[in-house]
């Protein structure tokens, strides 16, 4: 396993990693150096208490980076459910359509009235099936 050297706060550092992680660590080291370049050493602060402010500012901005994250999914998740919410809302709009066409028509004209009931009701319950799946899907 081959081994980069570094030098991060005047302490040469060896790291063991694979062929295929170089440049990656690479890069991972720069962004380091570059981080802990953001806290003076003027020779005030121990190269752990700078390690440690480095440490805090990257777990700070991972926090941060979280609540993001978790605020996109939970706006995205609001959005699907408004869309299965309108198109529920939809659907019930042509059921109850169809459900007044019914109603509306001359039944006394029609010879199984029985049918067109059993029609109706079952109108009436996918009508019902699809306010509770809107309910639902606000809960």
């Amino acid at each position: 396993m081959p081994i980069l050297k570094t030098e991060i706060l005047g302490t040469n550092i060896e790291i063991n990693y694979e062929k295929n992680e170089y440049d990656k660590l690479n890069n991972l080291i720069e962004k380091f150096k570059l981080r802990l370049s953001q806290f003076p050493n003027d020779g005030r602060a121990s190269s752990n208490q700078i390690l440690f402010l480095a440490a805090l500012k990257t777990e700070d901005e991972l926090e941060t980076m979280k609540k993001k994250i978790n605020l996109n999914t939970n706006d995205k998740s609001l959005q699907n459910k408004d869309l299965i919410i309108e198109n529920l809302n939809k659907e019930k709009i042509l059921l109850k359509k169809e459900l007044e066409k019914i109603k509306s028509s001359n039944i006394s004209s029609i010879q199984d009235k029985s049918l067109i009931a059993d029609g109706i009701k079952e109108l009436e319950k996918i009508t019902k099936v699809i306010q509770d799946r809107i309910k639902e899907s606000i809960k």
